[in-house]
């Protein structure tokens, strides 16, 4: 990857200046682990695969075990700061987990905060999409699970203006996909960090089988059912 720019907090956030270079650096250190889907679990019930391993990610887990790392003082991180992240309620259960980051990862307990309003300015846009959990999770408990079907409403920053808002991001952003599939929001994800080459999204690639790098303008333009993006940083808001 081309070299880091040094960038500065976010405007009007909590972020510290080092943070893009720390989540840089941690990152990093996972660049060619294999990709495996849907490589964490509970260690029981219906998935048995672990809460927490380094030889394989998806581009979920890759940002959720990253996220954890960053908040967590402990190397690996702290049981519960992982479970905080990948649970509501902190129960380690099946039926728990936070499986739809859009709109999970926007409950007020989850450790970070939505940028895209203020990345993309006047490109945001605003997409409603009804979501149908179980047809995506067919072992769900439409009991213990929140809402069987929801419609949500996200502001997102549409692909084709790409090259308005991605010089935008700050280095270490989440960057949540949107997918034009129905019954479900976000497709993919990664981490945005601004180089000298330009936005480099660093994600976790099925078609690729591995963590890598790749220009975030060309990924989308190379992912054409990729519509646009939902932004988010680590931490949160100082508002």
């Amino acid at each position: 990857m081309a070299a880091l720019l040094t960038l500065g907090a976010f405007p009007g956030r909590s972020d510290p200046p080092s943070s893009g270079v720390r989540l840089e650096s941690l990152t990093r250190a996972y660049l060619g682990v294999a990709y495996r889907r849907d490589p964490l679990g509970e260690e029981s019930g219906p998935d048995r695969d672990p809460l927490y391993r380094r030889d394989a990610v998806d581009c979920q887990t890759f940002v959720e075990q990253v996220l954890a790392e960053y908040l967590s003082p402990d190397h690996p991180p702290a049981r519960a700061d992982l479970v905080r992240i990948r649970y509501r309620d902190a129960t380690v259960a099946f039926n728990s987990r936070r499986h739809f980051c859009v709109p999970d990862w926007f409950a007020p307990d989850f450790p970070a905060h939505e940028i895209t309003s203020a990345v993309g300015l006047a490109a945001t846009r605003t997409l409603r999409r009804t979501l149908t959990p179980r047809k995506y999770l067919p072992g769900l408990d439409a009991a213990a699970y929140p809402v069987s079907v929801r419609t949500v409403t996200v502001k997102y920053l549409p692909s084709t203006l790409a090259h308005s808002w991605a010089p935008q991001i700050p280095s270490g952003t989440i960057v949540m996909l949107l997918g034009d599939r129905p019954g479900i929001v976000i497709s993919h994800m990664g981490w945005a960090f601004q180089t000298p080459a330009g936005c480099m999204l660093r994600h976790a690639s099925d078609r690729r089988g591995r963590v890598v790098d790749e220009p975030l303008e060309r990924f989308l333009r190379s992912h054409r059912r990729m519509i646009g993006a939902v932004l988010m940083r680590a931490g949160k808001s100082a508002r």
